[in-house]
């Protein structure tokens, strides 16, 4: 009997569990883009229309958006090796992320460790804030479901692409293009774009001007994670991962000021 009564009270659960989030989804509304987010660089030009003389923008400003049309296929699938190599396949979440974050934060840890999909990184981003509750990230959840359904998944990762912070104060793949090579998005090579989706983990750790340290670590997270996962993914041959074995040129930051 005792045993019985705990199925039932387990089933019991269960259930009220499935209905209170049921209710929680329909309850939560896609909120308007946070300023931060849709802020964007002035960029001044030389009589030639082509040659940029400067770039005005706030200290969090410095971005410049571009359509998906104008990110290399190669530099899209290095983004989803290091960040989310199921984007297209999931529905905007990771279950197991989310039962990690649980798991921490019941041991007394930050509750938003690890485990965000593309998704989710682009709902913090671009909606809420980097607060590191459990009730934000109860919304974002909740939010990347409903974005996942409204929106088309080149969308969600163009809009992720853009509003992504790179280190070097830049916000989005051109303004990170121009700050680290010097080039506008669409003439990245694959290494490059390797780079770029391996420094966004954390770019204080991952940007070699930091020091001998970082280095080393941005070239491991490069050689041995991004490319492998391009690899495993086939988005990238065996023979033209070979060729990357080392980082490519990234430009000194003073050489913009």
């Amino acid at each position: 009997k005792w045993g019985l009564r705990a199925l039932w009270t387990v089933l019991a659960l269960g259930v009220l569990s499935l209905v209170a989030v049921g209710i929680a989804y329909a309850r939560t509304d896609i909120p308007n883009a946070n300023e931060l987010a849709t802020a964007q660089a002035s960029i001044v030009y030389y009589s030639d229309g082509k040659t940029e003389m400067a770039r005005l923008s706030d200290a969090e400003g410095n971005r410049e958006s571009v359509p998906l049309s104008r990110v290399p296929d190669h530099m899209q699938k290095a983004m989803l090796a290091a960040e989310d190599q199921d984007f297209y396949q999931n529905n905007g979440i990771s279950p197991t992320g989310i039962a990690r974050a649980v798991w921490v934060a019941v041991k007394g840890g930050q509750a938003t460790q690890g485990g965000s999909t593309i998704t989710q990184q682009y709902v913090k981003n671009y909606f809420l804030t980097a607060d590191r509750t459990l009730s934000r990230k109860a919304r974002e959840i909740l939010i990347s479901l409903k974005i996942d359904q409204q929106q088309s998944k080149d969308q969600i990762l163009e809009n992720y692409l853009n509003t992504i912070y790179f280190g070097r104060g830049a916000y989005g793949i051109q303004a990170a293009s121009q700050a680290y090579f010097g080039r506008d998005v669409q003439d990245l090579t694959v290494a490059q774009g390797a780079v770029l989706a391996a420094v966004i983990r954390a770019p204080s750790s991952y940007d070699p001007v930091e020091g001998p340290e970082a280095k080393v670590a941005l070239e491991a997270r490069v050689l041995d994670y991004v490319i492998p996962g391009m690899v495993e993914q086939g988005w990238l041959s065996e023979t033209e991962a070979a060729e990357i074995t080392r980082l490519p040129k990234i430009q000194d930051p003073k050489a913009l000021n």
